[in-house]
């Protein structure tokens, strides 16, 4: 076998898989994430797919070296396009922004309706894709937050249910403040700095908009927002 290696943000994405569930890897890369799951046996059957070409032509490579055409499937082509619906388990989407997860989901909805879980590592956007989660039928069921070569991540795990969230849950996440990781302190230190610094370039505008007034006080409120969920660590 390759022994495969994760980075500590894949190898949350992993602890997420239930075992024995066929698996759809979408954006790839390299593959590390299905030759990894497949390694290990914890899915018997990943397909793995990106819409870049030489990323899939040299893991194609790989797999065939591996001897494992039969477990792994490499596939070109954007998004779900490439599955079935019912083909596989749980979709992965990680490494991208929010509203491409949520475009992703929506222009393949017979795909989306017919998996039993998702696993998502969005980059933006994190409140909107929980929102879309809530208003689409599925529950948060786990949620963690990893810190990667210096960068914080958060990985949600979603399964088909109904889920009702409130605009703190959806920023902060409802699993996150129930169980508050050790990580969680961190990660909202490293928010409340971002936010300090966008509403610096903003208040230090020349000229100064109504639209950019109304983003000042999203701003603040969303640094208030913070600093009380810290208050409760």
């Amino acid at each position: 076998m390759m022994n495969v290696k994760l980075s500590p943000r894949l190898e949350t994405i992993a602890k997420m898989i239930a075992a024995g569930d066929k698996v759809a890897d979408i954006g790839t890369d390299h593959g590390r994430l299905p030759l990894y799951l497949v390694e290990r046996e914890i899915s018997p059957f990943v397909i793995a797919s990106d819409r870049i070409k030489m990323p899939i032509a040299a893991l194609k490579s790989q797999v065939m070296a591996a001897g494992l055409e039969n477990q792994v499937s490499v596939r070109l082509g954007e998004g779900l396009a490439v599955l079935l619906p019912g083909e596989v388990d749980t979709i992965v989407l990680s490494g991208m922004g929010g509203m491409t997860m949520i475009e992703i989901l929506s222009e393949s909805s017979q795909v989306t309706a017919a998996t039993r879980r998702l696993v998502l590592q969005p980059q933006r956007s994190i409140p909107l894709v929980r929102q879309w989660l809530a208003a689409h039928g599925w529950c948060i069921i786990e949620e963690e937050i990893v810190l990667d070569e210096g960068r914080y991540y958060e990985v949600i795990c979603a399964a088909q249910g109904e889920m009702a969230l409130t605009e703190r849950e959806a920023d902060f996440g409802p699993v996150l403040l129930g169980k508050r990781p050790s990580l969680l302190r961190g990660y909202l230190a490293s928010r409340k700095e971002d936010a300090l610094r966008l509403l610096k370039r903003l208040e230090e505008e020349q000229l100064p908009t109504p639209l950019a007034a109304e983003k000042i006080c999203q701003v603040k409120q969303m640094i208030g927002d913070i600093e009380e969920v810290m208050s409760c660590l």
